[in-house]
């Protein structure tokens, strides 16, 4: 290595450890709520349940149950709800697919309109708000008699606004079947409950951008209305932790539970290799995964990057740059944050920077390795 290259190095390691002086990670983190619940893992399934309203597809063993319907809006006396309800959430690169098991002593539904008012009756409900860079949120009902409500709301609903116009300005293609375990709207008995099984293809999202990224973070609430015969009003429940107001409003999507999309697992292989012998070549039959490369800085304007990468234990990443192809590189520091707009220029260099590489003892003493071509 030439004097030249080793003195840009020690420039460089002194710039970088006197940016990286006094920082701290408390600095960026921003503390989450301390009664917001961790995130719903919704499992990938390579093989979609058959829409029966039967919970014997193999898939269903994988999802994670929400069993946790209450009545948060009662504040500090939330309780259960007086009838138990497990649901199941799953999707895949076509459809969102989902899975709920209520217990129902009077299956009672006389609304058999499509978009009618399904909340009368015994209903499932699903609100979905996707990502926060998106305006609106969707909410889907199926009925004890398999009837839907499927509606995109542009905004909060506000009792003023034309709800019916609304309700019919879009048209969605969700597919559901219900399975009762009784007698429906035969008041004098007790039946056990029901089930119902749906899916949602993506398409039905288009207005807020389609299909979920992997690990991407939607937030949903799944309620229920339960009328009994016995009771004067019927019991709403959820699954989200609605309690910004002291009565049920299951519009209050900046109170909806996190729900984060899991990528799929690649499936271990049943074939056994023999590797040949002298074989120099390591590789994999497999076809790669389906994910899908995003922007992690849409907001940084850098040109042409040959190389990014964190700075050790710290919040801080380093690009090398050009203004054109195969001319002089700068190197770059910037927070690592989504949101983040502009960087420090550290090093303007005469040659083409490729690679960068710290020192493994980096925080002692301050080394990074530049790959050049000049």
């Amino acid at each position: 290595m030439s004097i030249k290259s080793i003195r840009k190095i020690l420039v460089l390691a002194f710039i970088l450890t006197v940016g990286l002086y006094g920082f701290s990670l408390a600095d960026v983190l921003t503390p989450q709520p301390k009664d917001k619940p961790s995130p719903y893992t919704c499992k990938w399934t390579n093989n979609p349940p058959i829409i029966d309203g039967k919970p014997n597809d193999a898939c269903w063993d994988k999802a994670i149950a929400i069993d946790n319907f209450h009545l948060p809006w009662l504040q500090e006396k939330d309780r259960p709800s007086r009838t138990k309800t497990k649901a199941k959430l799953l999707w895949d690169r076509d459809n969102f697919y989902y899975l709920a098991q209520m217990e129902d002593h009077d299956l009672f539904a006389d609304v058999v309109e499509h978009d009618g008012k399904t909340w009368d009756n015994d209903v499932f409900e699903i609100f979905i708000k996707p990502s926060s860079k998106h305006t609106g949120y969707y909410e889907f009902q199926v009925n004890a008699a398999n009837t839907f409500f499927d509606c995109f709301f542009p905004k909060k609903r506000e009792l003023t606004e034309n709800f019916a116009d609304i309700v019919k300005a879009d048209k969605f293609h969700m597919e559901a079947k219900v399975v009762l375990d009784g007698t429906l709207n035969k008041r004098d008995d007790r039946d056990k409950g029901w089930t119902v099984e749906g899916r949602i293809p993506w398409v039905d999202f288009a207005k807020t951008g389609g299909m979920p990224n992997i690990d991407e973070v939607w937030n949903f609430a799944l309620c229920r209305y339960d009328y009994d015969i016995k009771e004067k009003s019927p019991e709403l429940s959820t699954s989200a932790p609605l309690k910004s107001k002291t009565h049920a409003d299951f519009h209050l999507f900046q109170d909806y539970a996190p729900m984060v999309f899991e990528g799929p697992i690649a499936p271990a292989s049943t074939l056994g290799r023999v590797p040949a012998k002298n074989m120099k070549v390591v590789g994999s039959p497999e076809p790669p995964l389906p994910y899908k490369t995003i922007n992690a800085f849409p907001k940084l304007k850098l040109k042409n990057l040959t190389c990014i990468l964190p700075v050790p234990d710290s919040n801080l990443m380093l690009a090398s740059s050009m203004d054109r192809p195969y001319a002089p590189s700068s190197i770059v520091r910037f927070d690592s944050r989504e949101d983040v707009a502009e960087s420090l220029t550290l090093l303007e260099s005469k040659d083409t920077i490729f690679d960068m590489l710290f020192h493994p003892d980096y925080k002692k003493n301050g080394y990074l390795y530049l790959g050049c071509n000049g």
